[in-house]
C-alpha cells in the first residue's frame, strides 16, 4: 500500500491510523444500521402477530356471544380490549369492534345480575362497561337507575361487615353448643 520508505514518515503513520479508525468507525455503523433495521422488522413482526391474535379473539368472543356464553364472551373480549389497547391506532377497525363487543356483553352481564337482585355485581359490570365506552348512553342510563336501586336497598340491606359479624356470632354460637368443631 505505501512504499517502504514512507512507513517512518509521520504523516504515514497518521495516515494509516486515521484509515483504519475510519474504517472501524464506517464498520460499526454499518452493523448498527443492521440491528436497528431488524428491530424495526422484529417489532414490525411482533406487532403483526398481536393484530392476527385480536382478530382471532374478537372472532372467538363473537361466537360465544352468539352462543349465548355470555360470562365466556366477556373473557374474550377483554382480552381482545387488552391487545386493542396495546396497539393502538393501527388498529381501529378492530379496536371497534371489541369496544362494542365487550359493552353489549357487559351490559348484559349488568341487566341479569339486576334482575336477579344482585345490583352490586350489576354495578361492577356496568361501570367496566363504562370504562371501555364512556359515551354509551344506554350503558350510562342503566348505571343511573342501578344506582337509585343501590341507594334504596342499602337502607334496607345489611352492610357486608354487619353480615360478617353476624357470621362470626353464628359459628362462635354453633361451636359453643358443640354442633361444629
Amino acid at each position: 500500500m505505501f512504499p517502504a520508505s514512507n512507513l517512518h514518515n509521520p504523516m504515514t503513520k497518521a495516515s494509516i491510523v486515521l484509515a483504519a479508525l475510519l474504517l472501524g468507525a464506517i464498520s460499526h455503523d454499518v452493523k448498527a444500521q443492521t440491528g436497528a433495521a431488524q428491530n424495526v422488522e422484529e417489532e414490525t413482526v411482533r406487532r403483526l402477530e398481536k393484530t392476527i391474535l385480536l382478530r382471532k379473539t374478537i372472532e372467538a368472543a363473537q361466537s360465544a356471544q352468539k352462543q349465548g356464553d355470555v360470562n365466556a364472551a366477556a373473557k374474550l373480549y377483554e382480552d381482545a380490549w387488552g391487545l386493542a389497547e396495546g396497539l393502538g391506532d393501527t388498529v381501529n377497525a378492530e379496536r371497534a369492534d371489541a369496544r362494542a363487543g365487550f359493552s353489549a356483553v357487559r351490559f348484559e352481564l349488568a341487566e341479569r345480575a339486576a334482575k336477579n337482585g344482585d345490583h352490586k355485581e350489576a354495578d361492577a359490570h356496568i361501570k367496566r362497561a363504562l370504562r371501555v365506552d364512556p359515551n354509551n348512553v344506554k350503558a350510562r342510563d342503566f348505571k343511573r337507575e342501578n344506582d337509585r336501586r343501590l341507594a334504596e336497598t342499602t337502607t334496607r340491606t345489611p352492610s357486608d361487615a354487619a353480615l360478617s359479624h353476624r357470621s362470626e356470632e353464628h359459628t362462635s354460637e354453633l361451636q359453643s353448643r358443640g354442633l361444629i368443631s
